[in-house]
C-alpha cells in the first residue's frame, strides 16, 4: 500500500488521444474567426511535444493533426456557403494539416479509423 506507483508507459492510443486533446485546447483561439492563430497554436503544441518527447512524437502528432484537419475541413465547407470566411486560406490550412496528419499516421502504421477511435478514447 505504501509502494510508489509506477507510471504506465504511454501507448500509441494514449499519445494520439493526448494530441487530440492539445488540438481541442487550441480551439479556444476560435478557428472560425482566427484560423491562423489556431494553426499557430497547433504548431506550438507540436514543437513543445517534440522537444519533450524526443523521437517519439508521431502518435501525438497523428491526434493533433487529425483534429486540426477535421476542423479545417468543416471550415472549408462553411466557407463555400459564406463570403465572411477566406476559403482559399482555409483550403491551404486544410492541405497543410492533411499532409502533416497523413505523414504522422503513416509513421505509426495506423489507419484513419484507428486514429479516429483513439482521439475519442479516454
Amino acid at each position: 500500500m505504501n509502494a510508489p506507483l509506477t507510471p504506465q508507459p504511454p501507448t500509441l492510443g494514449s499519445e494520439v488521444h493526448r494530441g487530440a486533446d492539445a488540438a481541442e485546447a487550441c480551439a479556444r483561439l476560435d478557428p472560425v474567426m482566427n484560423p491562423q492563430g489556431y494553426a499557430g497554436c497547433i504548431d506550438a503544441a507540436h514543437e513543445q511535444n517534440r522537444q519533450t518527447m524526443g523521437s517519439a512524437y508521431e502518435a501525438f502528432d497523428a491526434g493533433l493533426y487529425f483534429v486540426e484537419r477535421r476542423k479545417f475541413q468543416i471550415l472549408v465547407g462553411l466557407a463555400a456557403k459564406s463570403t465572411l470566411l477566406n476559403r482559399p486560406l482555409l483550403q491551404s490550412d486544410f492541405g497543410l494539416a492533411d499532409a502533416h496528419y497523413r505523414e504522422a499516421r503513416d509513421r505509426i502504421g495506423a489507419t484513419d479509423d484507428q486514429v479516429s477511435l483513439a482521439t475519442l478514447a479516454g
